[in-house]
Order: structure tokens, then C-alpha cells, then sequence
């Protein structure tokens, strides 16, 4: 009888420390402390949203089903974080890659609940909670974590702008993931062919913009013709803005554009310049072009990069897009270059060019490591 109740005892007292222990820590997801602030328990998050997750499960043709580039249907899902909390009026809500959060976004609220955009896919991220009372003493929640699925794409809500996404997150052939947060793809900043800068990205599309941490504006417009639409600066406080006006025209994109090619991998041999949104007018043709030939370069599979080319279906830009447009354009010509594989012949296109193997050497260092 006396072993049996030490036993217990010795039980409740491990059980006691396991439990003040998660407290400690945060536990596995939420997380309390001695202030009072308790952060819920999140999980694993998507970010794709349910309509392009659909196409994404999808035969990669049947992108009409869902999208037909006519209604912006590309933005992401948020992570929901919520908290309880006593007696507080404000909250500054600090979520980080790193768990010290040294390089944390910050958000204010005034609710116990607050929605993230634009984090990235496949990630494990910390976050924090600081209460302000209303006698002006503040309370810091334990650090909580949660992890965000590696579905893709990784879309981009900035608000003003269309079609935007991470070039980073996909997977090659030989199983390294593309770095995210170094490459941007999306539509225009600013109206086409106006006599004065019109900018379409707003303020809150440009507090993203910053956020994302954009060093260069890469516009792929036409400059001869004022498609740039006056633009001689970027939008995007302390970006640099670099013009390399790439000719768009249907079934020549690629031959029209051999010097502009040389112009772009001699700015992304830079590694001081990312990261880099870089756009045209709507996204996707011009943008699609260049955005195949990096992840090509990278090692992403064929059948990936179609399927990013058809995802810019989902952003409004005045019509769908096929396959068939660029099969001949680009596709078939880059896959004609001997290599073992797409990576190696689109490294061979692009040396025919004249792009030195050093500013390829720096594209497939920056994002792939």
C-alpha cells in the first residue's frame, strides 16, 4: 500500500513538471506565461487558397475549370492567430522565422485576434504577444510556434496589384527546394502609357512591398512606346528601379528578347539586388518567359513549370492563357539544347546567348544555396 501511494505521488509530481515544463517552452503550438496571455494552438496552416488547391490537384490542362484570368483569384489564405488576454487595450504581435524574433514582422491589434498574409509555404514560424494595459504596463506572451504547409504556390496578397507570387518554394528534380523570399513575379506597379506616373499598387500594397524587403524593381515594359507609363523610379520606397524593356509579342518573346536576356541575368548575377519583384504589364507573358528560364536553370520540373505559367490564370489579366502559347515560343526551342536534363539545357541557351557561367553560378547559389 505505501509503494503503491509513492508511486502515485512520484507520478503526480512528473506529470506537474512535464506541465509547468510546456508551459516554459510554449508548449507545441500555443503557449502561456506568468502574464496571463495564452496563445492558441494553430497547427499546420495552408496558404494556397481552396480554389487554386483544387487546380493544383489537378490534371495541369484543366486550369479553365477554375480560373480564366478575367477575376483576381490568386491571393493567399492568412494564418489566424488569436490569444486571450486580461484587462489589456492594445497588442503588438511579433511573428519571425527565427525564434528569438530578431527578424519578426510586427502588427498591432486591438482585437485578440489578427490575420497574416504572405507568409511562406513549408516554414516553421515563432510569434509573440505584448499587451499594452491601460495604465501603460505591458505583458510579453511566451513564444509560440506554428508551421505553414509546403503546398504551392506561394501567392502574394499586395493589394493595388495582380498576379503575384514567390518564384521560390518549388521543388527541383534532385529534391532541393527554391528559396523563397528572394524572387518575385507579378503584374504592373503603375498604369500603362500615362503622361503622368499613375500608380495602381496602393499604400497597403506598398507597406508589403516593404515588408518582403524589395531592394530592386526589375520592369520588363516597353520604354520606346511609354508602356512604362512615364516611370522613372520605383514606386517601392529605397528600391532600385531597372528597365529592360523585353518586346511583347505573341509567339516571339524569346527571339525578340535575346539582349534583354543578357541585361537581366547580368542584374541577378548581383547578389546585392535581391530581393527583386520584376513584372511586366500583366504578369505573364514576359514575366512567365523569364520565370520559366530561372526555375528551369534551377532544376524545376517541366510539368511545374507549365503549371506556374497557367496559375498567373488566377490573377486578373484580361483573358486565360494555354500552354500552346509558349510551346513553340520557348518550351520546344530550350528543350532542342543538349543536357542531360532541362536544367543543363537551359543552362547551354543561356550561354549561347552570352551570359557568363559566373552570373549563372550566382543565380543557382542565391536560390538553392
Amino acid at each position: 500500500m505505501k509503494k503503491s501511494l509513492t508511486k502515485r505521488v512520484l507520478a503526480l509530481v512528473l506529470a506537474l513538471m512535464m506541465s509547468l515544463s510546456l508551459v516554459a517552452c510554449g508548449g507545441e503550438g500555443g503557449s502561456s506565461s506568468a502574464s496571463g496571455i495564452s496563445l492558441a494552438d494553430i497547427g499546420e496552416v495552408s496558404l494556397v487558397n481552396d480554389t487554386m488547391a483544387e487546380y493544383m490537384a489537378d490534371d495541369i490542362s484543366r486550369t479553365s475549370r477554375y480560373a480564366a484570368g478575367t477575376a483576381e483569384l490568386s491571393k493567399p489564405k492568412p494564418v489566424s492567430l488569436s490569444w486571450t488576454a486580461k484587462d489589456a487595450t492594445s497588442f503588438e504581435v511579433k511573428v519571425g522565422e527565427k525564434e528569438d524574433l530578431s527578424d519578426a514582422w510586427v502588427f498591432t491589434a486591438t482585437e485578440t485576434a489578427l490575420d497574416v498574409y504572405n507568409l511562406k509555404v513549408g516554414t516553421t514560424y515563432y510569434w509573440a504577444v505584448t499587451a499594452t494595459k491601460a495604465d501603460g504596463s505591458t505583458d510579453t506572451s511566451a513564444t509560440g510556434s506554428f508551421k505553414t504547409a509546403a503546398d504551392m504556390p506561394r501567392t502574394i496578397d499586395c493589394d493595388g496589384i495582380t498576379n503575384m507570387r514567390d518564384l521560390g518554394g518549388w521543388t527541383t528534380e534532385d529534391g532541393k527546394v527554391v528559396k523563397q523570399g528572394l524572387l518575385y513575379r507579378s503584374g504592373r506597379l503603375n498604369s500603362n502609357k500615362t503622361e503622368v506616373v499613375t500608380p495602381e499598387i496602393t499604400a497597403a500594397g506598398l507597406e508589403v512591398m516593404a515588408q518582403l524587403g524589395i531592394k530592386t524593381e526589375l520592369d520588363l515594359r516597353e520604354a520606346e512606346n511609354n508602356e512604362i507609363g512615364s516611370l522613372t523610379e520605383s514606386l517601392i520606397a529605397g528600391a532600385k528601379y531597372v528597365n529592360i524593356p523585353m518586346i511583347g509579342e505573341l509567339n516571339k518573346t524569346r527571339s525578340n528578347n535575346d539582349a534583354q536576356m543578357l541585361q537581366v541575368f547580368e542584374l541577378l548575377g548581383d547578389k546585392s539586388n535581391y530581393p527583386v519583384v520584376y513584372h511586366c504589364s500583366i504578369g505573364t507573358d514576359r514575366t512567365g518567359y523569364l520565370s520559366y528560364v530561372i526555375n528551369a536553370l534551377l532544376g524545376v520540373p517541366e510539368e511545374s513549370l507549365q503549371r506556374d505559367y497557367l496559375l498567373s490564370n488566377f490573377g486578373n489579366i484580361g483573358g486565360s492563357r494555354k500552354i500552346a502559347r509558349i510551346q513553340n515560343d520557348y518550351i520546344n526551342y530550350i528543350n532542342d539544347f543538349e543536357g542531360a536534363n532541362l536544367a543543363e539545357k537551359t543552362e547551354n541557351f543561356l550561354l549561347g546567348l552570352g551570359v557568363k557561367q559566373e552570373q549563372i553560378d550566382t543565380v543557382r547559389e542565391v536560390m538553392l544555396g
